[in-house]
């Protein structure tokens, strides 16, 4: 989106969303002569004759979410959280009826966080919505009115209304009769369906049970359970699989249960089975339960907090009814896991939304402890300019577990800033880094490198004496790099191949083939142009362990700032960030000279400097206190041991049970 080069209108139109309800508005709008913005478009739509027409006359313009300035972006998910906390204070949120009466029965006040958290979750479009109205408005200089059209018009009714719709510098937004029609029809259909929802859940647990059994099911005792969910780990990698927590000796196949909560495909079913893992389908978990379970637990309890909780939510907002009906529903399928299953410990990773509250609630009411692990450290704190707060999202926000298990000391404080009920941060160093460290220990079975070197030999007819592995990171949407970013990372990476003729380069690609080109053709002919290049092999899938791309190298370069330079860093091998258009000078990982590279000069001399002197970050660390203080925030521990003191913290949680 250029803004200088663009003429618009003095009124203008903006559409999160064009679908085919909304073409009356788009027409209406193009026949007033208004310059007209969007976001998405309905992909029936896209190719049409007369969009083309009006977008090469610049009347109609796509925009993107990550052409609002950054910090702009990131600051959005920290306002969220303040308004949210400020609301739930004035309105007396915290003592509804509902939240009271689900507090008194699970036991806990933190019951009250699955309101918090869906609460949030339901403003983040709308605060999106509004800032990229906002930044348009400012960076054309409209001096008219904005007519704005959400793609989800029931969102500008949840309350709080504190983002600033009403106008801006020189210009006013304004919502048109349309979408305030829509947004309330929304909201009615919202509200009863949800209502129904809650209401049948009984007819549903009928239908779910089926015939119960007569004889009470025995109870199975484990020392872990981990949570899989559709697009996790799985078994795509050798390494960084769902089972990495497995070592046949403090946990193995017999004292661990996986607990399945999401649909999987078949493909994963069979790999489960074939490593004879035992499991739980919460999905199914209810059917054929036993008569003792229905009585003590559905009848006695559950069904009083039913009828008590429908009428005190059906004066409330659509996404209260609904968390209540999640709340609920977990609520049994976890009461019924406990009562077949005995777990000391439980084991999840990107699991934030409201429903682990209840089952964390419920799991802890049994004696089973929560951890959460840290899968990566690409948080947006991170891109906080120097001297601001973090940025905070909703995404980490009102978490509820036990641990969590935090790489460093940046990570453990990114979380415990956030409005969340952890017990204790323990920091064991980067996981994944053991799994390098493994892999160096056995060069002899790193596949990855192997068809890498024969592939380079077959173009190049030697291999050269250093390697480099290179990672970009997901850019475009609401990323924070964006095409351009990219664009110049590629290139200069190109470059540097060319200069350096002792290097070989394996290119891990983040996004698959064909991703790119979307967004910009010459995204593609950039990596085409790696691709072809003789000492230089483009790896995608994720079947392609990036351990073994690592544990190969002599050097890490990753774009700013996705985890594989930390990787890298935590195994002893040498590792830095390229932030090929200077955008993050200053930054949190400057706190570490030559870590962060800013721009193709600091690229090539650090490049020069590191496979000239062989630094690893251990002879770095051990140069003086001050290194080894700026080492130790990247990776405390530096020993490729991350994975190993995690099973010794599962260990000793068990033992203390």
């Amino acid at each position: 989106m250029d803004e200088k080069t663009l003429s618009v209108s003095e009124d203008i139109a903006f559409f999160e969303y064009i679908g085919l309800a909304l073409l009356p508005s788009v027409f209406i709008h193009v026949l007033l002569s208004h310059t007209i913005f969007y976001l998405e478009i309905d992909k029936r739509l896209a190719k049409a004759a007369w969009l083309k027409d009006a977008q090469s006359r610049k009347k109609i313009v796509r925009v993107y979410w990550n052409d609002v300035d950054p910090s702009r972006r990131f600051s959005v998910d920290g306002r969220i959280l303040t308004d949210v906390e400020q609301f739930s204070k004035e309105s007396g949120n915290a003592k509804k009826g509902i939240i009271r009466l689900l507090g008194s029965f699970f036991g806990s006040e933190k019951i009250g966080n699955a309101y918090e958290k869906s609460h949030a979750m339901g403003l983040v479009n709308r605060y999106r919505f509004y800032l990229t109205v906002q930044d348009i408005g400012e960076k054309f200089r409209i001096t008219g009115t904005i007519a704005a059209y959400p793609k989800d018009p029931a969102s500008i009714l949840i309350r709080p209304h504190n983002f600033p719709a009403g106008s801006g510098r020189n210009f006013r937004v304004s919502i048109p009769p349309a979408v305030w029609i829509s947004a309330y029809a929304r909201h009615t259909f919202l509200k009863v369906r949800n209502t129904g929802m809650l209401c049948a859940l009984p007819f549903w647990l009928l239908i779910k049970i089926g015939i119960p059994s007569v004889k009470k099911t025995a109870k199975e005792e484990f020392s872990t359970a981990l949570r899989i969910y559709t697009t996790d780990f799985a078994f795509y990698q050798k390494y960084r699989s769902i089972d990495f927590l497995l070592d046949n000796a403090t946990i193995s196949r017999d004292n661990a249960i996986f607990c399945l909560e999401m649909e999987i495909s078949s493909a994963y079913r069979d790999n489960l089975a074939k490593r004879n893992y035992r499991c739980a389908d919460m999905r199914t978990i209810l059917r054929g339960a036993d008569l003792s379970f229905i009585k003590n637990t559905i009848l006695l309890r559950y069904l009083s907090l039913w009828l008590r909780s429908v009428p005190r939510v059906l004066l409330e907002p659509p996404h209260t009814i609904l968390t209540t009906l999640e709340i609920l529903h977990a609520a049994l399928i976890w009461e019924r896991f406990c009562s077949i299953c005995s777990c000391r410990t439980y084991v999840a990773y990107n699991d934030t939304i409201p429903k682990h509250i209840v089952r964390n609630l419920i799991l802890e009411r049994h004696g089973t402890k929560t951890l959460y692990y840290v899968f990566s450290c690409n948080t947006p704190d991170y891109f906080t300019p120097p001297g601001k707060d973090p940025f905070l999202t909703v995404y980490y926000s009102h978490m509820n577990y036990d641990y969590v298990i935090a790489w460093n000391e940046k990570v453990k404080e990114y979380y415990t800033a956030h409005t969340n009920t952890i017990g204790k941060v323990a920091v064991t160093g980067c996981l994944w880094s053991e799994h390098v460290a493994d892999i160096q220990r056995k060069q002899s079975d790193n596949e990855v490198f192997a068809s890498v070197k024969k592939e380079v030999i077959r173009k190049n007819s030697m291999y050269p004496r250093n390697t480099i592995s290179v990672f970009d990171t997901t850019f475009g949407g609401g990323a924070p790099l964006n095409v351009q970013d990219i664009l110049v990372f590629l290139r200069d990476i190109l470059k540097l191949i060319d200069e350096f003729a002792d290097i070989a380069v394996i290119f891990k690609m983040k996004n698959p083939w064909g991703y790119h080109i979307i967004l910009n053709p010459e995204i593609e002919e950039a990596y085409r142009a790696l691709s072809n290049h003789p000492r230089c092999v483009v790896l995608n899938g994720f079947d392609i362990e990036p351990a073994e791309v690592i544990a190969a190298s002599d050097l890490v370069i990753s774009a700013c700032f996705t985890s594989s330079t930390v990787e890298a860093w935590g195994a002893d091998i040498p590792g830095v960030f390229y932030d090929a258009t200077s955008l993050y000078r200053n930054y949190y990982y400057d706190c570490l000279p030559g870590f962060t590279l800013h721009g193709y000069l600091d690229l090539k001399r650090r490049v020069m400097h590191l496979l000239e002197t062989k630094e690893t970050p251990a002879r770095l660390a051990a140069r003086g206190e001050k290194e080894r203080k700026a080492c130790e925030k990247i990776d405390p521990f530096m020993d490729g041991k991350g994975i190993t003191r995690f099973r010794n913290l599962l260990l000793e949680i068990s033992r203390s049970r």
